[in-house]
């Protein structure tokens, strides 16, 4: 009876600001309250509750808008707040994100629905404590230029925790000294990634705890600055508050930097500076330090390989590429090698180490025989023809990792030249008896013309004399 209580409860906390702010603007987002899309097992209509995985829940809130007026750039801000004072079982801090519409199937079938999908993710307290926590979904958008903003609410409900303790109020000593005061310490941190490159977005994970025996601190407020100008922090609030830390207590805290791109390489400090009271309204302060690791993205890049389209076998000729060295930082160990079926390159070609601005020209030596000689030859019948290989380049970062870049490459082997020589000596050996052929059907030709030129004359010479002396025949 009390969870349907509280789903009902839950439900008109939600719709209510969704209803009042429809009738004020008729461009209103409204949440999908009908249909399930992945990763929900309920719709919100039948009870929907966020996914808790681990230390993360993930919340899913589908938006629709049935207006035909557009938000601008398609684009609205969703900030999740988990309230700033009380227990929470989160990470404090604070999160934003953009979302834009998409076509999502719905119900599990191919129908589609058009919305803008809140799809995000909470990281929890590792000792977070059992019960429903409300988060407050602040979307903001604009229409024709005018800026308008809608909540919404989405309990958590957390069964993998362990039970609140009890505050001890008792426990209050009538004396200290100045040992005796909280002491809030930087207990765990770790970042988003491994690896935070320049112009990148990370976050950075906090655990604090209070290590007095006896003494909470009340009234917390955290405040962060880095060491240069390359980290700059993207949270919306620039202090984080806390309303109470008991004693050996721990809490999460997360925030968001983003590294500048022209950020140097290499060691980066955060300061977290804290403020606080004891159970006296006694004022305390702590201050610690947090190292970054941040690198330059590598960027080395080439121009196109110098190789020629066709080749005859028995050729030897340089295969050559120039390299750059765009980015910020040293690039080590740069080198390039050949791999084509037929040609035997006399060996890779080292660069070394290329710093900033540097550039370099990597010159291959190679023998280009047939397809099937060399390490990468083929096993074919066919000595001529494409051949289609590869130019690698190797490379390492300042932390040593290795990188490799693989371009395609090809030409065409034709047959040696001495073979082209050879074959036309050969049709020079056969002409001589071309020609006597040819004469020899003249000479017939001839002959066989005399012949009837001969018998024509002949029958000529007799039919003139009977003309003159008359029957010879008698």
């Amino acid at each position: 009876m009390k969870k349907k209580v509280k789903i009902i409860l839950a439900f008109v906390i939600m719709v209510l600001p969704i209803v009042f702010t429809a009738e004020a603007d008729t461009d209103a987002l409204s949440v999908d309250l009908l249909n399930t899309y992945d990763n929900m097992e309920l719709s919100y209509m039948d009870g929907y509750s966020p996914q808790v995985a681990g230390n993360n829940v993930r919340i899913l809130l589908p938006l629709i808008s049935e207006s035909e007026k557009l938000i601008d750039n398609e684009r609205i801000k969703v900030t999740f707040d988990i309230g700033t004072t009380g227990y929470t079982a989160f990470y404090r801090g604070n999160y934003m994100k953009y979302f834009r519409p998409s076509e999502y199937a719905i119900n599990g079938t191919d129908t589609t629905q058009n919305a803008y999908l809140i799809d995000y993710s909470l990281p929890l307290l590792w000792n977070k404590v059992n019960g429903s926590y409300p988060v407050e979904v602040k979307v903001e958008y604009s229409v024709d230029g005018e800026e308008q903003s809608q909540q919404f609410v989405v309990y958590v409900d957390i069964t993998t925790g362990t039970d609140k303790y009890e505050y001890k109020s008792d426990i209050e000593p009538k004396s200290r000294d100045k040992h005796s005061a909280p002491d809030i310490i930087i207990s765990e941190y770790s970042y988003s990634q491994d690896i935070i490159q320049a112009g990148d977005e990370f976050q950075l994970f906090l655990t604090l705890e209070n290590t007095s025996d006896i003494w909470h601190a009340h009234n917390i407020r955290m405040d962060w600055e880095s060491e240069k100008a390359d980290l700059i922090s993207t949270d919306s609030m620039g202090s984080i508050f806390i309303d109470e830390l008991e004693n050996k207590e721990k809490t999460g805290v997360v925030l968001n930097f983003r590294a500048r791109q022209d950020a140097e390489a290499g060691t980066q400090k955060i300061t977290i500076k804290l403020s606080y009271e004891d159970n006296m309204n006694t004022a305390c302060t702590s201050e610690d330090s947090i190292i970054a690791e941040i690198q330059q993205p590598i960027r080395l890049v080439h121009d196109d390989i110098s190789i020629p389209s066709s080749v005859n076998a028995g050729d030897s000729m340089p295969i050559s590429m120039q390299v750059f060295n765009m980015g910020k930082s040293t690039v080590y160990n740069v080198l390039v090698s050949v791999a084509m079926p037929g040609v035997i390159p006399d060996g890779a070609s080292y660069l070394g180490n290329m710093e900033s601005g540097d550039k370099g020209t990597a010159e291959i030596y190679a023998f280009f025989g047939t397809l099937d000689m060399g390490e990468y030859g083929l096993e074919t019948d066919y000595k001529y023809g494409m051949s289609a290989g590869t130019v690698t380049v190797y490379y390492e970062d300042e932390f040593g990792e290795a990188y490799t870049e693989i371009i395609d490459v090809k030409t065409y082997i034709e047959r040696p030249v001495f073979d082209d020589l050879y074959n036309k000596d050969e049709e020079k050996e056969e002409e001589p008896d071309k020609m006597g052929t040819w004469w020899l059907s003249i000479g017939i030709l001839i002959v066989i013309a005399a012949f009837v030129i001969g018998i024509t004359s002949y029958r000529r010479k007799i039919n003139q004399l009977k003309r003159e002396y008359g029957h010879l025949d008698d």
